[in-house]
């Protein structure tokens, strides 16, 4: 993916009524390009229907 000009990623999982899955794989491949492009990088939540119980 082409990071240029990217200061900052946020990644999330979505949550409500009907989110859609969030893959870990996913997540890390992100985190990767930006530790490799030295982007920060924030990890919000996995998500789901019941965030207090899931994280």
């Amino acid at each position: 993916m082409n990071l240029k000009g990217i200061d900052w990623i946020i990644v999330s999982g979505e949550s409500g009524r009907k989110p859609r899955t969030i893959k870990e794989e996913w997540v890390t491949d992100m985190k990767n390009q930006c530790l490799e492009a030295e982007i920060s990088f924030f990890f919000k939540q996995w998500g789901r229907t019941n965030k207090k119980k899931t994280g």
